[in-house]
């Protein structure tokens, strides 16, 4: 099950956003109050926010939660949509599905930090670049570009190809491109991202 925060994921046309690239699963349209504030700043997370998430959390009783740890993303979405789905983590009293955050087009996990590699072949990867191309946000260059102009495409797969670079160097070999994921472990990084991003 993923949460993503980008306008082009809840665009109406089909076929549109990580709907392509994850096997056509289904995905539900989210109009979270923090996010429709019409400029790149949002509004602050309400309880509104969190409740929204809780209750697609219950309808859906995923075992597997992936959502975005981009925290350098410079509007800031990333950190407020991972504060809400903490938020509404802590409403569990047992049998909370795992959590697994990813990164963006900003950075990628350090191996040192990430808890699983996904490996891509080459023809994977061409999905995850389609999978960029559908999302309105993301099609060209981005509006807080940061130190680089490239767009958000060739970020990722620049990251993806580096990182499967990077571990080959470690020893591994016949590996394309890599995705790491970190698994959420509580209240440590709960207490730790609050501290240094939220």
């Amino acid at each position: 099950f993923f949460f993503q925060a980008e306008d082009g994921i809840r665009d109406s046309v089909a076929s549109r956003g990580l709907g392509d690239v994850y096997k056509r699963q289904g995905y539900e349209y989210m109009s979270p109050p923090f996010y429709e504030s019409g400029r790149a700043k949002k509004n602050p997370l309400t309880k509104a926010d969190v409740d929204l998430i809780w209750d697609i959390l219950q309808k859906y009783k995923p075992t597997i939660v992936y959502a975005a740890g981009d925290l350098t993303d410079p509007n800031g979405t990333h950190r407020l949509c991972l504060r809400g789905i903490i938020e509404a983590f802590q409403r569990y009293s047992k049998d909370a599905p795992e959590l697994w955050l990813y990164r963006g087009a900003w950075q990628e996990f350090h191996p040192a930090d990430a808890d699983l590699f996904v490996t891509m072949t080459k023809e994977e990867l061409a999905a995850k670049r389609e999978g960029i191309f559908r999302h309105q946000s993301q099609k060209d260059r981005p509006p807080q570009p940061g130190h680089s102009t490239k767009e958000f495409w060739q970020r990722a797969e620049e990251r993806n190809l580096g990182t499967a670079k990077l571990l080959e160097s470690y020893g591994y070999k016949g590996l394309y491109a890599l995705e790491g994921l970190m698994k959420y472990k509580g209240q440590l990084i709960a207490q730790t991202l609050y501290k240094l991003f939220l």
